[in-house]
């Protein structure tokens, strides 16, 4: 389940999967900002989940969290305020950026990087995982309510 970025409470986007073991890894794309961009906190680096996997499944049989070429609903305010070709210029030509330093400082970007969390996930608990302002990402464990 992923969430709206200013309104944790409204689902945005939300799939299923049974995934084999008990470590499950999650795979996401990162684009991070320069701090001076992201210092006061009302800005922060942007996430993509990717792919979900097991830990006795390999990357290439994991299964898509979402679509390539298409951005993440939780940044539809943030899209918005883009022009229809930059939409899709960022996130179809996402990997060819990454390699790009021009355009990475032409659209203020740092860097773009892939990055996989896992964890040992148990039963009855509820994970969720937080970005901070830099790009890094963590899982958080709370109890199930």
């Amino acid at each position: 389940m992923e969430t709206d970025r200013e309104n944790p409470e409204e689902i945005v986007h939300q799939q299923q999967y049974k995934i084999a073991g008990d470590i499950i890894h999650f795979d996401l794309l990162i684009v991070r900002f320069p701090k001076e961009m992201v210092a006061d906190g009302k800005e922060r680096a942007l996430y993509l989940w990717r792919r979900i996997y097991g830990e006795n499944q390999q990357p290439n049989q994991a299964f898509d969290i979402s679509q390539e070429g298409e951005f993440p609903a939780r940044y539809k305010d943030l899209f918005a305020k883009l022009k229809l070709t930059e939409q899709k210029t960022l996130w179809r030509a996402i990997w060819s950026l990454s390699n790009n330093p021009k355009a990475l400082s032409d659209y203020s970007i740092q860097a773009i990087y892939g990055n996989v969390v896992y964890k040992q996930l148990k039963p009855g608990l509820i994970y969720i995982f937080k970005i901070d302002t830099s790009g890094n990402v963590f899982p958080e464990t709370i109890p199930d309510l």
